[in-house]
């Protein structure tokens, strides 16, 4: 709920600050009016995380709003509203956490037997309840744009649509790539402690002032060889949460958080916070105090891997 509540807020805020969608002209980049004139790729982020921890709450038979059809009204708004702000990489973030977690679900304590999931009922109704509800925003999102939304998850973009550009990875990620590919260069000339913070997009020559997208070329750019070494920290963390998923209380949802905060990590570097708060949680452990005990909330303690 706490990470909800503020998203909560920015999606009211787009609603009362975006004119009405008649009245907007789509093409095939971001669009900044359906966002209130902020960042589409940074409301994108967040809405994309707010469909996934809101798709948590259906999942698992929680309640953010007092009604649990409140709450998947509620989520289908985030989706329709972050797939009108043109930017792909949130809502696909969102989306590929939504399927994560439901590729990997099964018993998340067997060591303690404790079924903490879905029945296999409710999977059977959830799961194609949740895909055909998102299959059906994005066809309304796209009807809305007059197909513009789909050309633009297609890679598309006005000079390919043309012939004046050809589509590759460049146009489909919007220079991502090349900033990625330019910013491995600057680490390859400056490997022990990079060019310094902010100040790679200074020593690109097709891309120069461009700001890195992707947080792991930025490290290594900026910080060289530290850089590296942090990046391969936080993986191994990853890994722990990955070979201890069977010790620890909602591991699906730990493991979701940090892939969802890598992900984020490699469209929009860290321009929001969804990336360091999500990787923070996902490094709380949640276990029993005695696991003779039967599950319940005194059982429970919280700490995290540091002070383990």
């Amino acid at each position: 709920r706490l990470l909800l509540f503020p998203l909560v807020s920015v999606l009211f805020f787009t609603l009362i600050k975006s004119p009405d969608l008649d009245e907007i002209e789509f093409k095939l980049n971001a669009n900044f009016e359906t966002t209130g004139g902020f960042g589409s790729n940074q409301v994108s982020t967040v809405f994309g995380a707010a469909v996934f921890i809101l798709f948590l709450f259906v999942w698992y038979r929680w309640k953010f709003t007092p009604y649990s059809w409140l709450d998947i009204i509620l989520l289908f708004t985030f989706a329709f509203r972050g797939l009108l702000s043109f930017s792909r990489g949130g809502m696909i973030g969102g989306a590929l956490a939504i399927l994560f977690v439901m590729l990997i679900q099964s018993r998340e304590i067997t060591t303690f037997s404790i079924k903490m999931r879905p029945s296999k009922k409710k999977l059977m109704i959830y799961t194609p309840l949740i895909i055909v509800g998102l299959y059906l925003t994005f066809n309304i999102a796209d009807n809305l744009t007059e197909g513009m939304l789909r050309l633009r998850y297609q890679g598309e973009t006005a000079g390919t649509l043309v012939g004046s550009k050809e589509k590759s990875l460049t146009t489909i990620t919007s220079s991502r790539n090349d900033i990625f590919l330019e910013d491995l260069e600057v680490f390859a000339e400056n490997p022990v402690i990079g060019v310094g913070v902010g100040l790679s997009k200074n020593h690109r020559k097709y891309t120069s002032g461009q700001l890195p997208h992707v947080e792991f070329s930025r490290l290594l750019s900026e910080h060289g060889i530290l850089g590296l070494l942090y990046f391969l920290i936080l993986l191994f963390q990853g890994f722990m949460i990955f070979r201890y998923r069977n010790k620890m209380f909602y591991s699906n949802v730990l493991l979701a958080f940090f892939v969802l905060a890598l992900y984020t990590s490699f469209h929009a570097a860290t321009r929001t916070y969804i990336t360091p708060l999500l990787i923070g949680l996902s490094f709380i452990v949640i276990s029993p105090k005695n696991k003779k005990k039967p599950f319940n909330e005194k059982n429970i303690i919280y700490r995290t891997r540091l002070s383990r």
